[in-house]
């Protein structure tokens, strides 16, 4: 019993049993046929994909802009001292240090809360200059300040962060 070797067959020739489902083997130098005939129709996609890349490449902006800033700070810009009961902070708007001294706040539910522009043009002790909680004025403060951002905020985010402050309740301690 003799089986037939894929080495002594022909590409061309159909299997032993061939039925209805068989195909045509092609040899690899049929490929190369193939693609011969159809050449123009490759190179015709080939030109059109070409031309489109081109004109793409052309519509692209010719000049590109970049900017860049370094910041170069010693020690710490916003630091809190428990023990001397007091907050130091800058801003890059304002690079003067700004102080706020907790020994002078009042604490208490009766006061309420107090907010400070954070970006105002002082110096030194700000603590003064703390304002009553009120929220239209922070949701203008917060307005102000993503403002002078250059990615586009939201209003509801906005409006997310002014109303921040409202979420906590004053509770007295017990004694």
């Amino acid at each position: 019993m003799s089986s037939q070797s894929a080495w002594r067959t022909i590409p061309h020739d159909l299997p032993a049993n061939a039925g209805w489902a068989s195909r045509p083997r092609y040899a690899p130098s049929d490929f190369i046929t193939l693609l011969w005939r159809e050449r123009w129709l490759m190179l015709g996609v080939f030109l059109v994909i070409l031309a489109l890349g081109v004109v793409f490449a052309m519509t692209l902006k010719k000049a590109y802009s970049a900017e860049s800033s370094i910041l170069i700070q010693l020690g710490q810009e916003y630091v809190y001292e428990p023990r001397a009961g007091r907050i130091h902070y800058r801003t890059f708007a304002q690079p003067r240090v700004k102080r706020i001294e907790l020994a002078h706040i009042d604490f208490s539910c009766a006061t309420g809360a107090r907010f400070v522009d954070m970006g105002a043009e002082r110096w030194g002790d700000v603590t003064t200059s703390m304002h009553p909680w009120d929220p239209e004025a922070n949701l203008r403060l917060v307005q102000q300040s993503f403002g002078k951002s250059r990615v586009p905020i939201p209003a509801a985010a906005e409006h997310a962060v002014a109303s921040f402050p409202d979420r906590f309740r004053c509770t007295e301690p017990s004694p």
